[in-house]
């Protein structure tokens, strides 16, 4: 004897629960279509909810890329300060960061991508907001350059500068050789990124 089969009930989320959600899929949508083509839309599409209701969480496109690139310096920034935070050394401290670098853009590669492409688009509507960014993020790789220095651990041999430009632009080559295929293993990346910034300060 066959039931009549009951129609599938979605699921409903609280705010908070539909923002996050939103927010995982717009990740996605804006690593694969890229900033400047995604949009409310395929939001949608990929959350099975109505236009209407991705629009009541953005409710502009110029709101909907703010949350995006908001999400995804919050992302990068809080992985730095943490791991930055735990080392005994200060090449230690690198070391964690660019262990937990590797790590993130092998399991939320997606972060990456839209990072990479943020870098790379020198227009008035969103590079001021990333020039402010890496401005965070060269401060927090300051201070641990300059707590090695007063312990003892290393000298400059370049400029603090210099060496910070070294040092937080060996994400972009590190995502060139996690992006490749076959993709290497992670312990090659971290190596390399560990072993230059070692060259870079003479140790």
């Amino acid at each position: 004897m066959h039931h009549a089969t009951e129609p599938r009930r979605r699921t409903r989320l609280s705010p908070d629960a539909r923002s996050r959600q939103l927010m995982d899929h717009a990740i996605a949508v804006f690593a694969q279509r890229g900033i400047g083509r995604a949009g409310h839309a395929e939001i949608a599409e990929r959350a099975h909810v109505s236009v209407a209701t991705v629009f009541n969480y953005y409710r502009s496109r110029e709101e909907l890329i703010d949350s995006v690139l908001g999400e995804v310096e919050s992302f990068w920034f809080t992985l730095a300060r943490e791991a930055l935070g735990r080392g005994e050394t200060a090449i230690d401290a690198l070391r964690l960061l660019f262990d937990a670098t590797v790590d993130a853009v092998y399991e939320k590669g997606d972060y990456a991508q839209i990072a990479l492409e943020w870098a790379a688009s020198v227009r008035d509507d969103l590079w001021p907001r990333h020039t402010q960014f890496c401005g965070r993020m060269l401060d927090l790789t300051r201070q641990t350059l300059q707590r090695g220095v007063e312990r003892g651990e290393f000298e400059l041999r370049m400029s603090e500068r210099e060496t910070l430009a070294v040092i937080n632009s060996l994400y972009y080559p590190a995502c060139q050789m996690i992006f490749r295929d076959p993709q290497p293993p992670r312990e090659e990346i971290k190596a390399f990124m560990l072993n230059t910034s070692r060259l870079v300060l003479g140790l």
